[in-house]
């Protein structure tokens, strides 16, 4: 089951789903057709991200998804 992020703003991501369980997320960025699935997310960026203030969603993105640990598909 995957949880809508919706309490940001971002000027490069349209929308993020996650799902804690399954340590993934979906990521649609602006501009783009595409989104992205992202496979073996940490569990505590996840719940920081759903539970605690994050600075920039952009730079979550970067720091947690765009890593070599996290695997990444078009969908």
């Amino acid at each position: 089951m995957f949880l809508s992020v919706t309490n940001f703003q971002s000027s490069n991501i349209e929308e993020l789903r996650v799902s804690p369980g399954n340590s993934q997320a979906i990521v649609k960025f602006k501009g783009s057709d595409s989104a992205y699935l992202y496979n073996g997310v940490d569990f505590s960026a996840l719940y920081n991200l759903l539970y605690r203030e994050v600075e920039s969603l952009g730079k979550w993105v970067n720091e947690n998804l765009k890593i070599d640990s996290v695997q990444c598909i078009a969908i």
